[in-house]
């Protein structure tokens, strides 16, 4: 294991530890955790799924798309055999993808504690872990489903933090808004935290939630579903591969649609 050193980088009415926030949001300021090598083999440590009950089977939908009114018989065997689908996921009308980031994030960090998986105190000065809900340094969330041009995914699951963590308000992250990569970029992020000299000794959580709705055209390609990775030092799937990325101005088959108003108040 690594030993800590060093001292506290801030200090509100005293060493090491202050409040702020009056009233408010708790803002713990943490020593500075010094390592020889700041984390090692930092990685995926635990990974929540959360999808809504109600689904639709893909063989039903072959069978749907194959009358001669749709696509024909061509399409037996596309959704199922072809791109490897056994069901399509939708939510109810009282869900969207902030509750089910809140849900994903929630259910990881109770699993966490009622597992007995909290390594926080591994890297903290006195060795004790973190209550669970303090436990976290980091949120990214990563979607295509935006609520609000505003504000961010991330600052309705600091609800949880809050409600739980008697006020936690020191958490970092923002949302990643793009498509299907923007669930990766959040955990690249997240990952380069935690492998940063900025890290703290906490958890990251990488959240990626999406609701897919398309056009009769696409409807077998929709769903919804969220996932919650925890990110930490000597992780069971530590990352240490090579990487890169391609990003390029393109419009695929699904046009944007735009807003009504450039900026409603």
């Amino acid at each position: 294991g690594f030993k800590g050193e060093g001292k506290g980088e801030l200090a509100l009415q005293g060493k090491g530890k202050g409040k702020g926030f009056k009233g408010g949001g708790k803002m713990e300021v943490r020593e500075k955790i010094v390592y020889q090598r700041q984390s090692r083999n930092a990685g995926i440590h635990t990974i929540e799924i959360y999808q809504p009950q109600f689904y639709f089977s893909q063989l039903e939908m072959e069978e749907f798309d194959a009358r001669p009114d749709r696509y024909g018989p061509s399409v037996i065997g596309k959704y199922t055999k072809g791109i490897g689908q056994i069901e399509g996921r939708f939510n109810s009308d009282d869900e969207d993808p902030v509750s089910f980031a809140m849900t994903a994030t929630h259910r990881l960090l109770e699993r966490i504690e009622a597992k007995g998986f909290n390594e926080t105190g591994r890297y903290q000065p006195d060795g004790v872990p973190l209550n669970i809900y303090n436990a976290v340094g980091r949120i990214d969330v990563g979607t295509e489903s935006i609520v609000d041009r505003s504000k961010s995914m991330k600052s309705y699951i600091m609800d949880i933090f809050e409600r739980y963590g008697d006020g936690e308000s020191n958490v970092e992250g923002v949302d990643q808004y793009n498509a299907c990569y923007g669930g990766q970029a959040c955990g690249l992020c997240t990952l380069s935290w935690v492998e940063s000299d900025r890290w703290d000794g906490r958890y990251g959580i990488a959240c990626a939630t999406d609701i897919s709705e398309a056009h009769q055209a696409f409807i077998a390609f929709v769903g919804a579903a969220a996932t919650a990775t925890l990110f930490f030092p000597d992780a069971p799937m530590a990352h240490h591969s090579q990487r890169a990325s391609c990003i390029l101005h393109r419009l695929d088959f699904c046009k944007p649609v735009g807003w009504h108003d450039m900026a409603p108040v």
